[in-house]
């Protein structure tokens, strides 16, 4: 599965230049907590509903929203990926850089953002789709392990039932944690200097 299909397309943006209170309005009129930011056509940086609060209008940060740059309280350099990256190599990559949004684009060009939840979500879609249609295609009928405890329900008793325990289906943010420590990082090629 590749970016392109969760991510979402044409996210609200900002000039760098543009005031602390711009970039607020902006995102409460696009009801989003994080803008990418641009210079002119160039996306420069993220700036996110927390970094508004925390780096600019919390009490003591000393800052007027009504002159504070964006460029001032941004996230920078901003990381980016194409569309066609492979969601877990991307999980993987917002893992190991600790970001949780990620700023999709075409030779420089911006396309969409995705976020961690987007990707959990569309991690788990599949998985939970598999599972009750698994339960709908066959026959149910109860056997000893069918009565076990939700700690007790082995894979075979997934597969054969189609039933996920209740805790077991919550655990979506972690699937996703866990499936991005399985991708192995992508070589470089230090001689070029790009990846390989």
């Amino acid at each position: 599965m590749q970016l392109q299909t969760v991510m979402a397309l044409d996210p609200v943006t900002v000039q760098a230049d543009a005031t602390v209170a711009v970039a607020a309005a902006r995102m409460r009129d696009g009801n989003v907590g994080c803008l990418v930011v641009m210079d002119k056509r160039k996306v420069v940086g993220v700036i996110t509903d927390r970094d508004l609060v925390v780096r600019c209008m919390a009490k003591g940060a000393g800052h007027a929203p009504d002159i504070c740059l964006v460029s001032n309280h941004m996230s920078h350099p901003v990381v980016t990926r194409p569309a066609q990256t492979d969601v877990l190599a991307a999980a993987h990559l917002m893992k190991e850089a600790r970001i949780k949004r990620l700023v999709i684009t075409d030779i420089g060009e911006l396309v969409g953002l995705v976020s961690f939840s987007d990707i959990a979500i569309a991690l788990d879609k599949p998985v939970h789709d598999l599972l009750l249609g698994m339960a709908a295609a066959r026959r149910m009928t109860p056997t000893p392990s069918d009565t076990a405890s939700s700690d007790q329900l082995s894979v075979t008793d997934v597969v054969r039932t189609g039933a996920l325990p209740l805790a077991r289906q919550s655990a979506t943010a972690n699937t996703v944690k866990a499936a991005a420590d399985r991708v192995p990082p992508r070589p470089v090629d230090t001689a070029a200097g790009v990846d390989a």
